[in-house]
């Protein structure tokens, strides 16, 4: 099984989603995520909603609000990678704010605690193990992982003249993670995000966006056994070949950077049809860097991402009860690891993705029901020179959703949705002829005035009678006023 074209493909998939600075709401989350042919607060086709620019927040975000929303959850079961945990359970806490200044614009932030543990963390040491370099940081034994720690962000955007608008947005993630068996690893995990946007409406009904994103990530690594023994730990070129580390203390340093200019356009040309496309390049690096001093630290491996992506979508009201939605994209991404003292490439590969969906949607008296269906093909060729492999791998994945909502009370909202995904190769797991059952219950009541949402998930993914399960509640409590 090749873990790491399954990870590189896998992140294919957001050539196929929109691409928001926030998640999607609570309402979607409690439909199965259905997001084609609905119309939502987050939903429009515009720059911000459709590929996270900053600077259309100004138009799309009009209303002061607070959200206050704790969320918890579980995965586990013995459908995994390698070097995956065995159950993983998470808890969030979050505020999510919005505040309209007026004519000085529109402020959003947001502060979220995540506290996370994996059960039977196996062997390796970096919080995520498949980032599609070839590198991996390892010990000899499984256990539990912890991670906790704030992610702060932070949007601002305004109109300095009828017709251009600007923002910026920030994010800044700090978690610590302590393994709580041999080696007793310890690790701090820093993330930093600047999205900065602009968008331009010449005329009504045509906007014209662009954006530059900019990522700094360092994870540190430090294993110091805590009852004063040598703690062993093996640095991996590839997947076979290794260098073993003993001593009182092993460290490692994994520094990963990138840049992604993006463009967009939204254009509604008549009031019950708006079309809108995205796209740009990215490069991303990532750097192993092993301390050889108090100061000085040794680069032992050096990896590079180059890729393309573009998306279009197409939202039509073809009746007063009637929408139709589709969208469709590609995703490219070439990547190359080598040994850096010895200048010595020891990996490439190279992915690609199209994937086209289309959905309707039929609004009733009291309640709205929506259909989805979509397909992907996914490509992907790995020449991994050190271990002397060579693998290509095609897979034609297959996705259905149908989901709906109705009006119980005047006050009180149902709302469920229910998923079925095929894939001749599952590039998350790597298992073959692997299939994924959704499920999704919620609903919404206003209380006083405020508004309270009640999200339920659970995914089952299945392939070669090995399970993954994934169970999620999500409360959340809407404020119009604070």
């Amino acid at each position: 099984m090749d873990y790491r074209i399954t990870t590189a493909v896998a992140v294919l998939a957001i050539a196929l989603a929109p691409r928001p600075l926030e998640a999607q709401t609570y309402r979607l989350q409690a439909m199965g995520g259905a997001s084609l042919a609905i119309e939502d607060e987050t939903l429009s086709l515009t720059p911000y909603d459709f590929d996270g620019n900053p600077a259309w927040m100004a138009r799309d975000e009009t209303a002061t609000r607070l959200d206050v929303a704790p969320s918890g959850g579980y995965v586990s079961g013995d459908y995994r990678r390698r070097y995956s945990a065995e159950a993983i359970d998470r808890y969030r806490a979050k505020f999510d704010g919005v505040k309209n200044l007026d004519s000085s614009g529109v402020f959003r932030g947001s502060v979220d605690y995540l506290y996370e543990a994996r059960q039977r963390y196996e062997r390796s040491l970096k919080r995520v193990p498949y980032g599609g370099e070839a590198f991996f940081y390892a010990d000899t034994t499984a256990g539990e992982f912890r991670y906790n720690g704030p992610d702060v962000r932070a949007t601002y955007a305004f109109e300095p003249i009828d017709g251009l608008t600007l923002g910026a947005f920030g994010r800044y993630m700090l978690l610590d993670g302590l393994k709580r068996v041999y080696t007793y690893a310890e690790v701090v995990d820093r993330d930093v995000v600047g999205v900065f946007g602009a968008a331009y409406e010449p005329t009504p009904g045509i906007v014209f966006g662009a954006t530059v994103e900019l990522e700094d990530e360092s994870e540190k690594i430090t294993a110091n056994d805590v009852n004063l023994r040598e703690v062993e730990t093996y640095y991996y070129r590839g997947e076979r070949y290794r260098v073993s580390d003993r001593g009182s203390t092993s460290e490692q340093r994994i520094r990963k950077t990138r840049f992604e200019p993006r463009a967009q356009i939204h254009w509604r040309p008549f009031e019950d049809l708006e079309l809108a496309a995205a796209g740009g390049p990215a490069h991303r690096n990532t750097i192993v860097e092993i301390p050889t001093g108090l100061i000085i630290e040794y680069e032992e491996g050096y990896a590079s991402f180059d890729g393309v992506e573009a998306k279009a979508a197409a939202r039509w009201r073809a009746t007063e009860r009637v929408t139709a939605g589709a969208r469709v994209g590609y995703e490219q991404t070439a990547s190359w690891s080598k040994i850096s003292d010895r200048d010595l490439l020891i990996w490439e590969w190279e992915t690609d993705a199209i994937g086209v969906e289309g959905g309707f949607a039929y609004e009733g008296d009291g309640f709205l029901a929506t259909i989805e269906a979509g397909a992907t093909m996914r490509n992907a060729d790995s020449t991994k020179y050190i271990d002397r492999r060579f693998v290509s791998i095609s897979s034609t994945d297959v996705r259905f959703l149908a989901a709906g909502e109705i009006a119980v009370t005047e006050n009180a909202v149902a709302r469920a949705g229910v998923g079925y995904e095929t894939f001749e190769h599952d590039f998350l797991y790597g298992g073959e002829d692997a299939t994924a059952l959704r499920g999704a219950l919620g609903a919404e009541l206003d209380v006083g005035g405020s508004d309270l949402s009640l999200a339920f998930q659970f995914d089952r993914r299945e392939s070669g009678g090995k399970t993954r399960d994934r169970v999620a509640l999500i409360v959340a409590i809407r404020l119009w006023t604070f």
